[in-house]
């Protein structure tokens, strides 16, 4: 009896196992497509509801135009360890240049 069992473990593992791979695969594979969609406007948005937006989240991918976007900060603790925060300037619905910090390579000739 207990080699009929093994029998159909085996047989269930062997068709499950391809179809959980597939599954995983595909997820995957969708995640980058899902992130985009869920990236924020800043058009959308005024300036002080971005700049919330970034001071409660800490850091945010956020779409500036149909084909740009970026990650803005709330400071350098947002940053790696050879950046700073650099004050950069979004368009939202109500300022052309609504002020905000995204991450920047420390060079020899930067100045945080």
């Amino acid at each position: 009896m207990a080699r009929q069992f093994r029998s159909k473990s085996k047989r269930f593992w062997s068709g499950a196992v391809p179809a959980v791979t597939a599954l995983v695969a595909t997820a995957i594979l969708t995640l980058p497509a899902d992130a985009q969609s869920r990236r924020t406007n800043s058009t959308s948005l005024t300036c002080a509801q971005a700049q919330s937006l970034i001071a409660q989240r800490g850091a945010v991918l956020m779409n500036t135009g149909p084909n740009t976007f970026d990650r803005y900060v709330n400071d350098r603790g947002s940053c790696q360890v050879n950046e700073y925060a650099k004050t950069d300037f979004i368009p939202t619905k109500d300022k052309k240049k609504c002020a905000v910090k995204r991450c920047e390579s420390i060079t020899p000739f930067s100045v945080p």
